[in-house]
């Protein structure tokens, strides 16, 4: 997998890296739709900016005002070294719990990744195929070698390395990565949506970083009225000049601050070997 796009797309992290080795078939490129035209907006929105809008949407997910959400995921990667697709859900509450349920397809082969944080301790749960699963665990908070030393990761940084961060770390992140944005409106599925484009910016240390075809920009497809970001896209081209989508994220069905009950937080944040 391109290192320049794990760099800033966690939620790859906890899904395709295990197939480093099957990672060559083909997988079809996912269905999609945009139709520009003029659509009726939020009344806040209307007369936003493209900066203002990536704004507003990275601050309505913040976990403060979104402490719970489920989504369901679905990603497509197409690059040189890495064809896949993966699906799947994740759950989200206070206190740094998180469940991320991912089947990834390869051609004909199928693995599943699975993550579960209780807030305290997280399992990782990896199986290939019809193999033994892969199973770890660790505390969320332990210390981490680093070039400076050894550091301690946050609670944040070890769950979105895990692929549990959701949309907002990946937008809040892509909010410093993006230049000269800009926006226009459209039906994508038939949907009203806010569609932003912006130019991809590294920094200088990722400039030793190759892919075969490395993100240049990006299309963000943010419902009309509330700037969910139901769909990212991530574009480059290839060696003949040609544009050609490099990956592909869904944010689907989302239920937004939707508490569970504790019997239900107990089931779902709690990792068993049966699950």
């Amino acid at each position: 997998m391109s290192k320049k796009l794990i760099l800033f797309l966690p939620l790859l992290s906890a899904a395709p890296l295990f197939l480093a080795g099957a990672l060559r078939r083909p997988a079809s490129e996912p269905a999609f739709s945009f139709e520009p035209q003029p659509i009726g907006l939020a009344p806040e929105l209307t007369a936003a900016s493209p900066d203002t809008l990536m704004n507003l949407a990275v601050d309505r997910l913040s976990p403060q005002r979104m402490p719970w959400l489920r989504v369901r995921l679905r990603q497509w990667m197409h690059s040189m070294e890495t064809r896949f697709d993966a699906e799947g859900t994740l759950q989200l509450g206070p206190d740094h719990c998180a469940r991320l349920d991912l089947a990834v397809h390869v051609g004909r082969m199928s693995s599943r990744s699975l993550v579960v944080s209780d807030g305290q301790a997280v399992a990782q749960v990896v199986q290939v195929g019809a193999a033994e699963p892969s199973i770890t665990t660790r505390l969320l908070v332990e210390p981490a070698e680093s070039a400076e030393g050894q550091v301690t990761k946050t609670p944040e940084q070890t769950l979105r390395e895990l692929g549990c961060g959701g949309p907002y770390p990946l937008l809040k992140d892509l909010r410093t990565r993006l230049r000269a944005l800009t926006a226009q409106t459209g039906l994508s599925e038939g949907r009203p949506v806010i569609r932003l484009h912006g130019r991809v910016y590294f920094p200088q240390t990722a400039l030793g970083l190759t892919s075969a075809i490395a993100a240049e920009f990006c299309y963000l497809y943010f419902d009309a009225q509330s700037l969910w970001p139901n769909r990212l896209e991530w574009w480059g081209t290839d060696s003949k000049r040609v544009e050609r989508l490099v990956l592909a994220m869904d944010f689907l069905d989302p239920q937004v601050n939707r508490p569970l009950s504790l019997e239900e937080c107990v089931r779902v944040f709690s990792y068993r070997p049966e699950q």
